[in-house]
């Protein structure tokens, strides 16, 4: 019996990496994308409204060249930390890559997801870090998309992606969704 709990936390400790962002603490591009996926699934037998947010921080390069990398890191775990405490307890926070996140909304439809990410970019304007150089504050710019029937989960993010860069040339610090 002690060999079989053993080996089943093992494995729970080989999975939990496999699927968890190393930095961030949120689930990663491979565990995003099968999350995703399977929650298009769900949309599509059930019926109910899905909604993908895309979100960055931005000018993020300029905090990384201003403050120095390690606190890019405790940027990214802070904007991180701050979504996860904002999403609903079914949502699925995950890093993209670099300074780019995504909140997967089941049961949500567009006005609810417009709502939320308003809420969470409100959340990481907020935040303030403690450096050698002084308080840094951050804004982030989202993308919201409704899934739509017959897409797949690759293109309910391409245009959630495609509504983030309308927030970026609208001026950063913003919402946008279709």
């Amino acid at each position: 019996v002690a060999l079989a709990l053993q080996s089943a936390s093992a494995f729970d400790a080989v999975e939990k990496q496999a699927t968890t962002d190393g930095l961030t603490g949120v689930a990663n591009r491979r565990a995003l994308d099968r999350r995703l996926d399977e929650a298009v699934a769900r949309a599509k037998r059930s019926g109910q409204p899905l909604c993908v947010l895309l979100t960055d921080v931005d000018h993020f390069k300029s905090v990384n060249d201003a403050w120095g990398h390690a606190t890019g890191d405790e940027v990214l775990k802070g904007v991180a930390k701050s979504l996860e405490a904002q999403a609903r307890g079914t949502d699925v926070v995950g890093r993209l890559g670099g300074e780019e996140f995504v909140v997967v909304c089941e049961a949500t439809d567009l006005k609810g997801a417009l709502t939320g990410a308003e809420r969470m970019r409100l959340a990481i304007k907020g935040l303030s870090f403690d450096t050698a150089k002084g308080p840094l504050s951050v804004t982030s710019s989202f993308g919201v998309a409704l899934w739509m029937p017959g897409e797949s989960g690759h293109d309910v993010l391409e245009r959630a992606d495609q509504q983030l860069y309308k927030a970026k040339q609208r001026g950063r610090d913003r919402v946008v969704g279709d």
